[in-house]
């Protein structure tokens, strides 16, 4: 949320990157809970 915040005053490009590596970096958390299981 706080890296959301901070991306909003800058740059849509920025934003459009930090989304796309958080979406990233969300499918690899899950990926591996999923191996956990």
């Amino acid at each position: 949320m706080r890296a959301k915040q901070q991306v909003e005053g800058s740059n849509p490009g920025v934003d459009k990157l930090t989304l796309v590596l958080s979406s990233a970096l969300l499918s690899q958390q899950y990926e591996k809970s999923e191996s956990y299981c």
